[in-house]
C-alpha cells in the first residue's frame, strides 16, 4: 500500500467511526450521520487494495459496526444521496436494510464493474463529502487559494469535527478567511504545529524536488530572480496561526 493510499484510509476510517458516533444520537443526527457514513463506507471500499477485503480491513480498524446485508444496504443508498436523504428523513425505521429493501427499485442500477471510472468516482464522492461538511459555498470561495487541494480540504473536515451541521470551528473559520484573503496557510501545516497529525509532512526540499525542479529548469534569469527576491520576503514569516 502507497503512502497515498495509506493517509487516505487513515482520514476515511476517522470519517467512519465520526459519522457512526452521529448517527448513532438519533433524530436529525442520524440522517446527517447516515449519510456521510454512506459516502465515507463507499470511499473506503473503492480505496481498499486488492490484496485487502474490505470486510478485513472493518474488522481490523474495529469499524465493524453493520452486518455485511447493512454494508450492502448503506453502500446501496450512497448511490444516490438526494434520495437517500428524503428516505431517511420520511422513514419510520432506522433500519438501512429494511428501507434499502423497501426502495432499492427506485435507485439506479451501476454500470458493470468493467465500465466503471473509479478514479472520477473516488473524486466526486470526495468532492460531495467536502460539501456537505464545510459547505458548498465556502468550498467554492477556496478554489484558487492555497487551501484549494484535496489533502487541505480533507484537513479542513477533520478541523471542522464537533461543529453543529452548517457551522464553523473557529480554527476552520480563521484559515478559511486568511486564505480567501490572499495568504498562504495551510491546514495540515496547523495540524502539524500541534504535533496530532501521523501524517509524513515533506520537508521543504522534499516539496522542492517533487514541485519545482521542472519549473525551475525552464525559467528565465528574471523569474528565478523575482521568485527567489519574493521567498527571501517572506523567510522570516512563522507558522503559527495565533
Amino acid at each position: 500500500m502507497n503512502v497515498l493510499n495509506f493517509n487516505r484510509l487513515d482520514l476515511i476510517k476517522r470519517r467512519i467511526e465520526a459519522s457512526h458516533e452521529r448517527a448513532n444520537k438519533g433524530g436529525a443526527e442520524w440522517v446527517e450521520g447516515s449519510l456521510q457514513l454512506m459516502i465515507a463506507l463507499r470511499e473506503g471500499k473503492d480505496y481498499i487494495p486488492p490484496h485487502i477485503t474490505f470486510k478485513n480491513w472493518l474488522i481490523t480498524n474495529k469499524l465493524d459496526f453493520y452486518s455485511k446485508d447493512e454494508r450492502s444496504a448503506l453502500l446501496g443508498l450512497s448511490t444516490d444521496l438526494e434520495l437517500a436523504r428524503q428516505l431517511l428523513t420520511e422513514s419510520k425505521t432506522q433500519s438501512y436494510l429494511t428501507i434499502w429493501r423497501e426502495h432499492k427499485n427506485k435507485f439506479v442500477k451501476q454500470a458493470p464493474k468493467e465500465k466503471r471510472k473509479p478514479v472520477n468516482r473516488n473524486m466526486n464522492r470526495a468532492a460531495i463529502y467536502r460539501s456537505l461538511k464545510l459547505g458548498e459555498d465556502l468550498v467554492e470561495s477556496l478554489k484558487g487559494t492555497s487551501l484549494d487541494s484535496a489533502a487541505e480540504l480533507d484537513e479542513l473536515v477533520v478541523l471542522n469535527r464537533g461543529a453543529a451541521q452548517g457551522e464553523l470551528t473557529d480554527i476552520v473559520q480563521h484559515l478559511t478567511a486568511e486564505a480567501v484573503a490572499g495568504k498562504n496557510v495551510s491546514a495540515l501545516a496547523y495540524t502539524a504545529s500541534l504535533g496530532t497529525t501521523r501524517k509524513h509532512i515533506p520537508t521543504l526540499h522534499e516539496a522542492w524536488r517533487k514541485n519545482m525542479v521542472y519549473a525551475w529548469k525552464c525559467a528565465s534569469k528574471e523569474e528565478r530572480t523575482k521568485f527567489l527576491t519574493d521567498m527571501m520576503d517572506h523567510i522570516d514569516e512563522g507558522t503559527s496561526h495565533e
